[in-house]
């Protein structure tokens, strides 16, 4: 199962096809996902969107995300923080990094063959200055979209309860309660939307803010596992090397204060 995923300093991918990605992940980079045609749903921390050609997402570091749907037409330009760092000011790279303070954004027609364009460019730079110049263009334009706030409440809803509440969560009965529906009808919805269970979710959770945890404080196993909601650490353990791929000791001894 994905989880955090290293990525180059930066690179542009287009790909045309069915694609899902196979679970939520998050990564040390930032990233703008355009769709040319298609549709798309798209999940980035607590919302989710219903993406059509034209649209962007945008994904800051450290923002678990996950797409699905039918055939697309998508390309995603990655870069990360000290890639850009190479050629603007720090003063520059936070008026240049503010669209990110968007998630969606869906321009108007008249933009979408100079955006088009300019991600054309950006695939076709094979030196730094090009690309750094390109990106910075693209990403002036898009801070002077509006951004769209359209998204699905009901999931969003679903995934708020469970981002606020991941430790005290015992059951999903206890969630359904709060959503006022039948358990079967939430993990159904649930499923239907995301791709993945809602326990599966709930454990990523619980495993993103352990990596956390095990990061940055010296904090034992068994305390860890009982901020982040697990009911034992022998069960944490599990489902951390689960998802990570790692045990919670060796993540540490990899990770710590990274």
């Amino acid at each position: 199962m994905a989880f955090f995923e290293d990525t180059p300093d930066h690179f542009v991918s287009t790909v045309a096809r069915k694609f899902s990605m196979p679970a939520m992940h998050y990564h040390n980079s930032y990233e703008l996902y355009y769709l040319e045609a298609g549709s798309r749903e798209y999940f980035v921390e607590d919302k989710f969107f219903s993406v059509s050609a034209g649209d962007f997402i945008l994904i800051a570091p450290n923002k678990f995300h996950r797409t699905g749907g039918a055939y697309s037409l998508r390309t995603i330009v990655g870069f990360t923080y000290d890639y850009l760092a190479e050629t603007y000011t720090p003063s520059a790279l936070k008026d240049l990094l503010r669209c990110f303070d968007k998630v969606f954004i869906s321009p108007p027609e008249s933009m979408q063959e100079e955006l088009k364009g300019l991600l054309k460019s950006l695939a076709d730079d094979t030196r730094q200055t090009d690309f750094a110049v390109d990106l910075a263009t693209l990403l002036r334009k898009l801070s002077k979209c509006t951004p769209d706030t359209t998204y699905d409440e009901r999931i969003s809803n679903i995934i708020k309860y469970i981002n606020k509440h991941f430790s005290e969560i015992h059951s999903i009965d206890q969630i359904a309660e709060q959503m006022h529906v039948s358990k079967h009808h939430l993990c159904r919805v649930f499923k239907e939307a995301m791709g993945i269970t809602m326990i599966d979710y709930l454990n990523n959770i619980r495993v993103k803010n352990a990596c956390n945890f095990l990061e940055s404080s010296d904090k034992d196993m068994l305390e860890i596992s009982q901020l982040c909601g697990f009911n034992s650490s022998a069960y944490f353990g599990n489902v951390f090397k689960k998802i990570t791929g790692y045990s919670p000791l060796r993540y540490r001894k990899e990770n710590k204060n990274n």
